[in-house]
């Protein structure tokens, strides 16, 4: 990647981002390296209510060899990323699925709903099918609620009613698909 190629993958990632901003932090030392700061402006929607949000940063990159023919630019670190953007509605692309998955308000509620359900099944008629496993999903799930949350949040992020919704996914429809794949996760895990 040349500094031009990077520069438009900033201009990708964060749209409000202005090529000014650039300035030289070192120039070219003995490597031949020349190191960058740029000032970004990252925007985005709000993963729970869609609300726009914005937020300024610093990032840095090298660029080797500027302007001959080996030219070659690297972001510090790791590639630019735009962390404000939360807004993982209307895909189910699987860059979409990452974000649904990832999404610590997501997961949040799908752990409310796990620990909601295994209530339920505490409380269910003991001649309920499959009851006995049920019941020992129930208490592995209140137990160790992490590894339960971890599993079904995959099964929601997989759900194209949660693409569809986002963050503004509801309550009922988070409820609906751990109640849903019990059985899955009960398999999942050998229970």
């Amino acid at each position: 990647m040349t500094k031009a190629e990077l520069i438009e993958d900033i201009k990708r990632t964060c749209p409000a981002f202005n090529e000014k901003s650039i300035t030289v932090a070192q120039d070219a030392d003995s490597n031949d390296v020349t190191w960058y700061l740029a000032s970004i402006f990252e925007t985005g929607y709000s993963e729970e209510n869609k609300k726009p949000t914005a937020y300024r940063r610093n990032i840095h990159f090298y660029v080797y060899k500027e302007g001959l023919a080996e030219e070659a630019a690297y972001y510090d670190r790791d590639e630019l990323r735009n962390d404000v953007n939360r807004d993982f509605t209307g895909s189910s692309s699987l860059s979409n699925i990452n974000k649904i998955y990832n999404s610590n308000y997501l997961k949040s509620r799908v752990q409310s709903a796990i620990i909601q359900s295994s209530y339920d099944i505490i409380n269910e008629s003991i001649t309920t099918k499959d009851h006995d496993k049920r019941l020992l999903w129930a208490g592995k799930a209140l137990s160790t609620p992490s590894i339960f949350t971890e599993i079904m949040t995959s099964f929601v992020a997989l759900n194209a009613t949660v693409q569809a919704a986002g963050g503004l996914a509801t309550d009922n429809d988070l409820k609906y698909i751990v109640n849903s794949n019990i059985d899955n996760a009960i398999s999942i895990l050998g229970i």
